[in-house]
């Protein structure tokens, strides 16, 4: 049974989810703020956390920020809850995924669904038919964005403005920040990061980064002190340059790294699967459900009368003339005990 922790300063909020998700089978636990939050999941990991974002004694963005730099808790997947989020906004950095207020809770029951499949779902497991989310103004932003982005984080401002000249020469976009809680004001996903390491927070912004499946091909490089980097943090960074005369390598070493991570992808899959598609078993008639949302190897469909359900892209047997089949026993057991309850 998968166990939720359930972080909102409001009781309703609480009960709300928790009530929904114990009803579906979750074991669920709450926390009244941010520092209540840290605590409990330190003392007893969850396999997912909601995390409401605007809270008193400590919000949502730093207490992730513990919870991803704690070795104890680094690997929970946190889905922020927040009245911020707008259309199109995936994440809210350093957590893996959002959900904007008001919140539904069977799309926050198919949010936990997804987010704990893609967990113990292996990258490496797409099939032919790979599905991809639907996305016409992400993709159109992609195809116009000509230069890969690059975060710089780092000060003071006058030493940060000469780093992003050296970085902008070679055609590379700069943004620039003064600190790691700034950069997470940003919910834009960057190609690479340059994090100055005497920076506050430098190291829990790396982890978090690290830590979020859709940037694993992000380039992190850190500008080192006189000193140089604690070997415990060195692996989480491609680079490493120092701060003084090694910095005018780093234009160079950016390039190098982009080129050598954009010569090791892919093919692009194809965008098959939209939102709000129906979905059948292979070789029925009527459908099993709809399509809630894609993400990565994973779809989440809603099945009439019984709920929001995981289906790996692995399950999908072909996508024709806008039909998408699924092999039932690619399926898991209560999908398809759900799907046989709704056709006797």
């Amino acid at each position: 049974m998968a166990r939720v922790l359930v972080v909102d300063d409001f009781a309703d909020a609480r009960d709300l989810l928790s009530g929904h998700l114990a009803a579906r089978g979750f074991e669920t636990e709450e926390a009244v703020d941010g520092e209540d939050a840290v605590a409990r999941a330190a003392e007893r990991p969850p396999d997912v956390i909601l995390m409401d974002i605007g809270m008193p004694k400590m919000d949502g963005i730093e207490a992730t920020l513990r919870i991803k730099a704690d070795p104890r808790t680094a690997h929970v997947p946190v889905i922020a809850v927040t009245g911020q989020a707008h259309d199109g906004l995936q994440v809210v950095p350093p957590c893996d995924a959002v959900l904007a207020k008001p919140v539904d809770p069977v799309r926050v029951e198919a949010e936990v669904r997804r987010v704990l499949a893609e967990k113990s779902s292996p990258a490496s497991a797409l099939s032919a038919a790979r599905a991809a989310k639907s996305s016409t103004k992400r993709q159109r932003e992609s195809q116009q964005r000509k230069r890969s982005v690059v975060w710089l984080i780092a000060g003071p401002e006058r030493v940060r403005s000469a780093i992003a000249m050296l970085i902008e020469r070679v055609g590379l976009e700069v943004r620039a920040f003064g600190s790691a809680m700034d950069a997470l004001d940003d919910a834009s996903d960057p190609d690479a990061v340059v994090i100055d390491l005497e920076q506050e927070d430098a190291v829990e912004l790396a982890l978090a980064m690290r830590s979020r499946p859709e940037l694993e091909e992000l380039v992190l490089i850190a500008l080192e002190p006189e000193d140089g980097a604690p070997d415990e943090v060195r692996p989480l960074f491609d680079a490493r340059v120092g701060k003084n005369d090694e910095v005018v390598k780093l234009p160079k070493l950016l390039q190098k790294a982009l080129k050598e991570r954009d010569a090791s992808r892919g093919p692009a899959a194809e965008v098959t699967v939209e939102v709000g598609q129906a979905i059948h078993a292979r070789g029925r008639a009527e459908p099993l459900g709809t399509v809630l949302d894609v993400r990565r190897e994973l779809l989440v469909i809603d099945v009439p009368g019984a709920g929001a359900f995981v289906v790996p892209a692995t399950a999908v047997s072909s996508i024709e003339h806008g039909r998408i089949e699924v092999e039932p026993d690619a399926l898991d057991d209560d999908l398809r005990e759900a799907i046989g309850a709704n056709h006797e």
